[in-house]
């Protein structure tokens, strides 16, 4: 009788070290996962200089086809949008600064590319480019507004559905 008790004390001990030890994994691994998420929001990752030149041939294809500058300013433009670009990025990821601060240096450094530019392209070549500007961020914000429109109507038809749990209902519906 003694010799069982004894056994079944050891598997009881082992039993408690294991979920001890289950619970510390688990614990550990989700501070290690809410510390890798605080440091990915906070963090700018600077692109690689395959992804900058990639994006500046994209771009020097854009002067050609869209807004027809000439060959030998190209390269310069492209340089000068690619750096503003870049600046931009490292502004919208700080998060010590407001949306307002954010919009009104956005346009600061907008103003100051369009000067750059100002220094290598004429006056009719500057301004296709400000007007094709416009052109693309009015799509882009037309196309937010339709994605955004089309998200709230698919959580109203979902929120309609009977409850409050997504599509199968569910909740306390006063009965």
């Amino acid at each position: 009788m003694k010799v069982l008790s004894g056994k079944f004390e050891n598997q009881l001990r082992m039993k408690k070290l294991l979920l001890i030890f289950t619970c510390l994994l688990l614990l550990l691994s989700f501070v290690a996962s809410a510390q890798k998420k605080n440091k990915k929001k906070s963090e700018f990752k600077m692109p690689t200089e395959a992804q900058q030149q990639q994006y500046k041939d994209y771009l020097k294809r854009v002067l050609k086809d869209s807004i027809n500058i000439p060959l030998e300013k190209r390269d310069t433009v492209a340089s000068i949008e690619l750096a503003a670009i870049i600046k931009k990025m490292k502004m919208n990821t700080d998060n010590s600064l407001s949306k307002d601060d954010k919009d009104v240096q956005n346009g600061m450094l907008e103003d100051d590319m369009y000067m750059h530019m100002a220094a290598v392209l004429s006056m009719d070549e500057l301004q296709r480019i400000k007007n094709f500007d416009q052109r693309q961020k009015a799509a882009s914000e037309a196309a937010d507004k339709e994605r955004k429109d089309a998200e709230n109507q698919r959580n109203s038809q979902i929120g309609g559905m009977g409850g409050g749990y997504g599509r199968y209902g569910g909740g306390y519906r006063g009965y």
